[in-house]
């Protein structure tokens, strides 16, 4: 015949009263527990109802259960007053908590689409923001040194992949010893030789030769 275990958890109180009454009849607290639910169990199936087994009448009970109701609401009384009504949009988050993925993407998905006059606006603009900065090539100050870096190291490329790898991570991690390790695994694995000398800017050159060494 299979066997369960079942626990209990019990505040520290009660488990040394059921320890001591144990120990007052030569018995294991497993022991007491076992025989008290078959006790139960026993009185429940011959037909016993709650109140019986408690001993407590009908009036008794729901005096003590509309007390015990009402301590359990007294303590988050001040929590619920503090709670002010849904303004319509915080009402609107709500109802979509935790709604299907399949549900919600086809949706945003279809919100998210561009007119066509907006999306060839947004193309033109990208475009022309693109080619500035490749016509941008000669400019000075740090705006000139990051152009020469990108033009340098591209995103086609290995070296220019780590590069940026480093840049997003870098500023998001806390420790140095980290930091450095991921410098070196980013560092140790880039062909960084066929990039020096090739920029006209000594700051890129120079940035070049510290990632060759």
């Amino acid at each position: 015949m299979a066997t369960t275990t079942l626990g209990v958890k019990l505040d520290d109180p009660t488990r040394e009263r059921l320890k001591a009454a144990a120990h007052s009849i030569d018995r294991t607290p497993h022991w007491l527990i076992k025989q008290a639910i078959f006790n139960y169990l026993e009185k429940l199936e011959s037909g016993a109802t709650l109140l019986e087994l408690n001993g407590a009448t009908g009036k008794d009970s729901e005096d003590r259960g509309e007390l015990a109701e009402d301590a359990g609401l007294q303590c988050f009384l001040d929590f619920a007053e503090s709670i002010q009504p849904q303004s319509v949009l915080r009402a609107a988050i709500t109802s979509a908590y935790r709604r299907p993925e399949q549900e919600v993407v086809p949706m945003l998905l279809e919100q998210a689409r561009l007119t066509a006059p907006v999306a060839e606006a947004t193309n033109k603009l990208a475009a022309s923001i693109a080619e500035k900065l490749r016509n941008q090539k000669s400019a000075g100050g740090r705006a000139g040194i990051v152009q020469g870096l990108l033009q340098e190291f591209s995103l086609s490329s290995q070296e220019g992949v780590a590069l940026m790898c480093l840049a997003e991570a870098l500023l998001r991690i806390p420790d140095k010893g980290t930091r450095d390790a991921l410098i070196r695994d980013k560092i140790s694995n880039g062909n960084w030789q066929p990039h020096l000398g090739n920029s006209p800017s000594l700051f890129v050159n120079a940035a070049t030769w510290g990632l060759l060494l």
